[in-house]
């Protein structure tokens, strides 16, 4: 199972990855599965914000969706979010792990 905790971005910019669309390079808050030498991508687990704050995760249905999922993972991914809104305060780094709703 994976559970989250803190703020996640899924496929959008972040401290962790700015967004580069290169399978070598952290492009997604979440879990990525390759093979091979050189690596071929299988799948994407990516990790969004909230249930309702989704404008990273193109899976999220939201019109106001900021990013695209990268070309070399297609239609190859899932996204979802431990948590169903955003916390009240906007402190999304003391939130505690999302213990009731895991990712996967």
């Amino acid at each position: 199972r994976g559970y989250q905790h803190g703020s996640n971005h899924a496929f959008g910019p972040s401290t962790n990855h700015p967004n580069l669309a290169n399978l070598d390079s952290p492009y997604v808050d979440g879990i990525s599965i390759t093979r091979g030498s050189p690596r071929q991508h299988v799948w994407t687990y990516a990790a969004r914000l909230t249930e309702s704050d989704g404008e990273f995760c193109p899976c999220a249905n939201n019109p106001n969706v900021r990013t695209a999922v990268p070309d070399f993972v297609g239609d190859d991914y899932y996204c979802e979010s431990g948590f169903v809104n955003s916390p009240s305060d906007g402190r999304y780094k003391l939130r505690p792990i999302s213990w009731n709703d895991p990712l996967w």
